[in-house]
């Protein structure tokens, strides 16, 4: 499957709708980074996933075929532009790893341009939304990122006074993809990474080289310093990109997302006549200026409305069905796409936290694991199928499953225990046994299990959900968890987090399914990062977090050990996942082992397989 992306310079989003838009607020506060993990606001599911077929970003052929051009050695991987001479040796050791992609060598010619001539009506429709025209003065690498490999195309422009016997200029363009928020531009020792903001027209670069560099305003005495390490916001305009030497490597011109196409329209389909030509006629005629809107369109979507991605032949359509959450860092809701006909789909979408330039950072990223993991793995059926993805929106496509998280599984709002039977409690020890050990065989953790992203329905079973915390365990883990589900090693070293964490996690779940300790997320809070402080924090903030953990740790322990002395199966198993010494807990891979050879007749007080199926069958309509 692929989905598509805007196929000119300027993309156009057309959005129709039963109702008007509404602005969802991108500061609203959650107790800890893991959004997901708080009690959610309504009753709604929320998400699920199934790998999607690479694909062009649209249908439209583009006016300016790529030209072979003589292949530089060493370089498979990247496009290389610009003028080579002696200061400008590539390493590369500084090139993403990616699938081989062409190489292009242009020199540039001597004499210089005024960027306001330009005619940006001329550059050609391409396969991509063009955001960035670079005109590159030394020889530079350009490619995707994360995953490397085809980034950009030349492009020749006219000037607004061109005759037709003037010469076009010609630019590399740049742009985002359905899996790039980014490419990697390297030049010598010099090394940046350049995000395109979902939410904006900037962009912003973070500069991986040990040196600083420098963008800075061509018609104006404006300069962004960016130190070896750091990051800088560029807004739409012409720039030069410059060493710590003052050696421009090249300008570039960053175009604005809708420059021309700054209307959206907007109409109550109960307004429209019944023949299609003539709704189409009355809707282009009533618009609404894009700045009523917020900049990530995926996100201002109300119930029925309706957006479209695109113009050409695979442009897809998108209908917001129902809205399941709409929190500090995503909103998720249920969807109709063109592209799956008769077919729910849940959409994510990840967001910065506040308009801070280390925010839309770690929203990029976030969606880059996410993404990275989730839609390599393959599918498991307690695993929800991931469906696609579009960078540009920071969004996230996964099967819709018709289940709850479990934490809306309870009996009451006040006592908040768990309303399943024992056969329930056994489904779900089961499913999430295999979706681990189905990750941990891939040496992949899911870095957050808890109750929220374990949906549940008595039919279907348990089914993991949301991998914006999962990480390969070679890596080391990232974010910050739900607190009440981290692991006793985690007070002493942070970096502990990998699988048999994944298995403490399962534990603490089944001790609240089984009815012996109080809902987690009920319970006083604290922040996992107090525990270990990275910045500025007070001893006593420290000491509060660290004592609420321990005393956390030991209303699991206790109730443990009840369920111990009730005895039972399951009760061992459940032993074995909260130990406290992480070696001495059971692997998923063992955990499905033991359960395999569980005798349920016995362990439920069944005298035949045909009682257990019956129990089975109840349990289901239930």
């Amino acid at each position: 499957m692929s989905f598509s992306s805007p196929s000119t310079v300027h993309p156009l989003l057309v959005v129709s709708s039963l109702i008007t838009m509404t602005t969802f607020s991108l500061d609203q506060i959650d107790d800890y980074d893991d959004d997901e993990a708080s009690l959610p606001d309504t009753a709604s599911p929320p998400p699920p996933r199934t790998p999607r077929q690479p694909g062009d970003d649209n249908g439209l052929k583009t006016n300016n075929q790529r030209n072979p051009s003589p292949a530089i050695p060493g370089t498979p991987n990247t496009q290389q532009v610009g003028e080579d001479d002696s200061n400008s040796q590539l390493q590369e050791e500084n090139s993403p790893a990616a699938s081989p992609s062409p190489v292009a060598t242009i020199r540039q010619p001597g004499s210089p341009f005024d960027w306001e001539d330009l005619n940006l009506d001329t550059v050609p429709p391409q396969e991509f939304s063009v955001r960035i025209l670079i005109l590159p003065l030394k020889l530079c690498n350009f490619s995707g990122h994360p995953a490397g490999g085809f980034c950009g195309n030349w492009v020749d422009v006219d000037m607004r006074d061109a005759t037709e016997e003037s010469e076009p200029t010609r630019l590399w363009a740049i742009g985002p993809g359905e899996q790039q928020p980014g490419f990697c531009v390297t030049c010598g020792k010099i090394r940046c990474i350049v995000f395109f903001d979902p939410d904006d027209d900037r962009i912003i670069i973070t500069n991986k080289s040990p040196h600083p560099v420098s963008c800075k305003r061509i018609r104006t005495a404006k300069t962004v310093d960016i130190p070896s390490q750091e990051s800088g916001v560029i807004t739409p305009g012409e720039w030069e990109f410059t060493t710590n030497e003052n050696e421009c490597l090249f300008q570039f011109n960053l175009l604005v997302e809708h420059p021309y196409t700054s209307d959206r329209s907007v109409i109550p389909n109960a307004l429209l006549p019944a023949k299609p030509a003539q709704a189409r006629r009355l809707a282009s005629r009533i618009t609404i200026p894009r700045g009523q809107f917020p900049s990530n369109p995926l996100i201002s979507l109300d119930r029925g409305e309706i957006i479209q991605v695109g113009t050409g032949e695979n442009d897809y359509d998108l209908k917001l069905l129902e809205p399941i959450h709409d929190r500090r860092c995503s909103t998720v809701y249920n969807a109709e796409h063109s592209h799956m006909p008769g077919k729910i789909v849940t959409v994510k979408v990840i967001k910065p936290h506040s308009r801070r330039k280390e925010s839309a950072v770690e929203a990029i990223e976030t969606w880059i694991r996410e993404f990275s993991i989730h839609s390599t793995f393959g599918n498991h059926y307690a695993i929800v199928p991931y469906l696609g993805s579009d960078a540009r929106f920071n969004a996230i496509f996964t099967e819709h499953i018709d289940a709850k998280p479990l934490i809306y599984h309870v009996t009451d709002q006040e006592s908040r225990e768990f309303n399943g039977n024992i056969m329930r409690a056994w489904r779900i020890l089961g499913d999430m046994a295999s979706a681990l050990s189905f990750l941990h065989t891939r040496k992949i953790v899911h870095g957050n299990v808890h109750l929220t992203n374990i949906l549940f329905h008595p039919v279907r079973g348990a089914v993991l959900t949301n991998f914006n915390l999962s990480f390969e365990e070679e890596n080391g883990a990232v974010g910050n968890a739900a607190p009440w589900y981290l692991p006793p090693e985690f007070i002493e070293d942070a970096q502990s987090r990998c699988s048999t964490s994944d298995m403490w996690a399962l534990g603490v779940v089944m001790v609240w399914v089984l009815g012996k300790i109080p809902m987690p997320e009920s319970t006083k809070h604290w922040f996992a990062e107090d525990i270990h402080p990275t910045g500025p924090t007070t001893l006593m903030i420290h000491r509060y977090a660290q004592c609420r953990m321990e005393d956390w740790l030991a209303t699991v322990q206790a109730g443990n050990d009840e369920l111990q002395e009730e005895g039972g199966e399951i009760a061992n198993l459940v032993d074995a996942l909260v130990q406290q010494v992480p070696h001495k807990r059971i692997t998923a891979a063992t955990l499905v082992e033991r359960l395999a050879g569980c005798n349920l007749n016995d362990e439920l007080g069944l005298e035949s397989d045909l009682n257990r199926d019956t129990l089975l069958q109840r349990d289901a309509i239930a």
